[in-house]
């Protein structure tokens, strides 16, 4: 699993000066990453930032891990 790949084909396809970062904390990683851009903004590290949030894939490893913790 590589949960970077979409930040970094967006970043790569815009040009992303001020890095591309990629907040994995389940059901909260698109409102963190917004929380994150607000701050980049805030602070002068970016002038611009695109942030937001997309599905996990669905594959055995997370399934597996939802399911020990019962959470499925």
């Amino acid at each position: 699993l590589m949960p970077n790949g979409p930040a970094a084909n967006v970043g790569l396809a815009i040009n992303a000066r001020a890095g591309v970062h990629t907040p994995v904390s389940a059901c909260a990683s698109g409102a963190e990453a917004i929380g994150y851009g607000i701050e980049m903004i805030r602070t002068g590290r970016a002038d611009v930032v695109v942030a937001g949030g997309t599905e996990a894939a669905i594959h055995p490893l997370p399934i597996a891990a939802f399911a020990n913790m019962m959470a499925m």
